[in-house]
């Protein structure tokens, strides 16, 4: 059933229109064939010894992004895991900002092996060069399966097989620069294709990489849905203020209203925009008295804060990311803004409203045999409407006092319109209450 077959909702504000049913599924899409579906469910209980009879191991990019979805507190009851049929072949670029007589190290990862860490102690009058040499003879050392290091003399490429997840991590950002350069494994047809025969999830992750080029692909496609995503970048340019070509950048320039960018100082395995996402969901928008919270201030079960420099953590506020820092030891988000600027809580509240009521005006028809094109029928339709205004303002997302409600004119309505039995010029309207998240105050003291 289509709810668009019982009304037409058009919302007037800066979130996305309404295009499905239901949200509060989160829908983790990742690369496997150990069966055929394209969709299974994994409860919360289970899950772990449900992947191992799959044949998946702890170190599986699905496994890892579930268990970071379930790590959230309180967590989603189950997930939904989309089976991508196309594989990521997996790329990182690192460069090195040279440094006499220290050492560089980065930890890398590759599915079915310990994570070892590679070490290369700098010369003195050191160059790119030779730190980028150092590096990949440290790395061919670890003898990974798999995993391949390219020196172009002044950058250093990681790589593995396809199919094959690859993190690396615990590099330290003033002395090798990091890019996720990971091809976009068709993200956009695997998701078209996966909503042909299950479109009940609403939140989207991504297990296999976070690489701008695929969290792009994921945000254009998730842009056009009544969906939202949540992708992360450890990539250095994210905190340049002089580059446009990062994830945040990305996302802005696309206006995307739906997606947010994470950022992960040095972990490309952090997975912290799942938890982000997932750490929203077990709150439903339309409860009372927080309309389903706000993410920042939130603690991200299983992501660790960054400590982030004053340039860094300025540059990435700037340019749009959700952060996790730590206050007073208390880790948190700092942020949640979609691409475009807006607050995924806005976001939320408005696909709640908009869904229920197309549900509620659905029901409406279904319940009654007939809704008499007349004052009647207009009575009918704005019991309905105000009964979901109030709902919103119980749940408290609607600012008291701000509701409208206006119904068209009957004298007014065309002979097309009342021929194919259609009501236009139903407008609804409210104030979202919005959250504050920042506080000023002036102390004056005398003595």
């Amino acid at each position: 059933m289509s709810l668009n077959d019982f009304s037409t909702i058009t919302v007037s504000s800066n979130a996305p229109a309404l295009t499905r049913v239901g949200f509060g599924t989160m829908g983790i899409l990742a690369y496997h064939n150990k069966y055929g579906d394209r969709v299974r469910t994994y409860e919360r209980a289970s899950y772990d010894s449900q992947l191992t009879t799959e044949g998946f191991t702890s170190q599986s990019a699905a496994w890892r992004a579930m268990q970071k979805a379930f790590s959230q507190s309180p967590s989603v009851q189950s997930v939904k895991l989309l089976r991508s049929t196309t594989a990521a072949v997996v790329s990182y670029r690192v460069i090195p900002i040279a440094e006499d007589a220290v050492e560089y190290a980065i930890t890398v990862e590759v599915e079915g092996e310990t994570a070892a860490e590679a070490t290369f102690t700098s010369p003195g009058s050191a160059t790119v060069a030779d730190i980028c040499e150092g590096l990949k003879t440290a790395i061919d050392t670890l003898s990974l399966t798999g995993v391949t290091a390219t020196d172009n003399t002044t950058s250093l490429d990681i790589e593995t097989t396809s199919g094959t997840s690859l993190y690396i991590s615990n590099w330290r950002s003033d002395r090798l620069t990091v890019e996720d350069r990971t091809p976009d494994p068709d993200i956009a047809d695997e998701l078209a294709a996966i909503r042909l025969l299950d479109d009940d999830w609403y939140a989207l992750g991504l297990a296999d990489t976070n690489s701008v080029a695929a969290c792009s692909a994921a945000a254009g496609a998730i842009e056009s849905m009544t969906k939202i995503f949540g992708g992360n970048t450890s990539d250095s340019n994210a905190y340049d203020s002089g580059e446009t070509s990062d994830l945040a950048s990305v996302f802005g320039t696309n206006a995307y209203s739906r997606s947010l960018p994470l950022f992960d100082l040095d972990t490309t395995g952090g997975f912290s925009g799942i938890a982000a996402i997932a750490n929203l969901l077990p709150f439903d928008p339309g409860e009372g008295p927080f309309a389903g919270g706000v993410l920042n201030g939130r603690t991200l079960g299983g992501v660790t804060a960054d400590a982030l420099n004053p340039t860094q953590k300025g540059n990435l506020q700037d340019k749009g990311y959700s952060i996790n820092i730590t206050t007073a030891n208390v880790n948190h988000v700092l942020g949640g803004q979609t691409g475009s600027g807006e607050w995924i809580d806005f976001v939320r509240f408005v696909d709640w409203f908009t869904i229920r009521l197309q549900e509620d005006l659905a029901q409406m028809q279904l319940n009654n045999r007939r809704i008499p094109y007349d004052a009647r029928g207009l009575s009918m339709i704005e019991s309905v409407l105000r009964a979901r205004l109030a709902a919103g303002l119980a749940s408290g997302g609607i600012v008291p006092g701000s509701e409208t409600i206006e119904l068209p004119d009957l004298s007014l309505v065309t002979p097309t319109d009342r021929g194919n039995r259609v009501l236009n010029g139903c407008k609804v309207g409210f104030q979202y209450s919005g959250a504050i998240q920042k506080v000023g105050v002036l102390v004056t003291i005398t003595e």
